[in-house]
């Protein structure tokens, strides 16, 4: 349910923007969130298959890049992080920790010098700043150990996390860009986005983690969206490419969002009654297992 929250977030940022506090929820918190949901992931896999997905989503993400228009496609920064956090994943959750703690320290150095102008590598910086990206990956990796199976722990975490969320979203309408000290503005990659899009992520997860668990079948053709996300993703950049040209925040396509979510889930329901995993779910499964042969890893908080 959260992959599929991602994926309307980040349709709604693309096809119809809204503007005020709705606007500050899809302006990079679903990006991040897609990012932590990642990491959540990779508690069932192994460095190598890490690897070998790192790499499938690079060459997505330049096959993308020619018909997404203005859209800036998210899978160069996930796949850079893929790589990095395959040292991580089989290390304790507190050197995981450690990890994303040291990553969001670089990001915001980084930003700050691209504050101050310093020429760095494209990647390091916005829109999709390569070291918050790590930091969101490791993140979830850590939420993934901690909470997947712990819903009392879940409830403990949302508790905390919502109203944080709540103020730093509230924080970003407020605050002046240009005079911001701790660099909330959304994909800045300052300390004050990471904050702000980890508490959110936390929110959406664990809120999902705490009610959805309760609903029975009555989220399932969400859920089934939610399932295949590499593929509505790739979907989304491949139709919505054309229709926005320019400028993000002229563009209104109302028809085109309702046709792609409503799409999104018909077809996702649609498949997910004859397959488990969404196609191209399935062929990076296929072909991580093929390229790096081993036992899948298991949950384990490895403290």
């Amino acid at each position: 349910m959260a992959r599929f929250l991602v994926l309307a977030g980040m349709v709604v940022a693309h096809l119809c923007p809204p503007v005020g506090y709705t606007g500050v929820l899809v302006d990079g918190l679903p990006s991040a969130l897609f990012a932590a949901l990642a990491g959540v992931s990779m508690v069932f896999l192994t460095p190598g298959r890490l690897v070998v997905r790192g790499a499938i989503l690079i060459a997505l993400h330049w096959a993308l890049t020619p018909i997404a228009g203005v859209i800036d496609v998210v899978l160069l920064a996930m796949g850079l992080s893929f790589l990095a956090a395959a040292v991580f994943v089989r290390r304790s959750t507190a050197t995981v920790a450690a990890g994303a703690a040291a990553a969001a320290g670089l990001s915001w150095v980084i930003a700050a010098l691209q504050d101050a102008a310093v020429p760095l590598p494209a990647v390091l910086g916005a829109p999709y700043p390569l070291f918050a990206w790590l930091c969101f990956q490791l993140a979830g990796l850590c939420a993934g150990r901690l909470l997947l199976n712990n819903p009392r722990r879940a409830a403990r975490v949302l508790a905390v996390a919502a109203p944080l969320a709540a103020a730093g979203i509230a924080a970003r309408l407020l605050v002046n860009p240009d005079t911001d000290p701790v660099g909330l503005s959304a994909h800045s990659g300052g300390l004050g986005d990471i904050a702000v899009s980890l508490a959110a992520s936390a929110t959406v997860l664990c809120a999902c983690l705490v009610a959805v668990r309760g609903t029975g079948g009555a989220l399932r053709p969400l859920a089934a969206a939610g399932a295949m996300p590499l593929t509505l993703y790739v979907a989304h950049i491949a139709t919505a490419g054309p229709l926005v040209t320019s400028d993000l925040s002229t563009y209104e396509h109302p028809v085109a969002l309702a046709a792609t979510l409503l799409g999104f889930v018909a077809f996702a329901a649609a498949w997910r009654h004859f397959f488990n995993r969404g196609p191209l779910e399935a062929a990076l499964a296929a072909t991580s297992r093929t390229l790096a042969p081993g036992p899948a890893r298991t949950q384990k908080d490895k403290d």
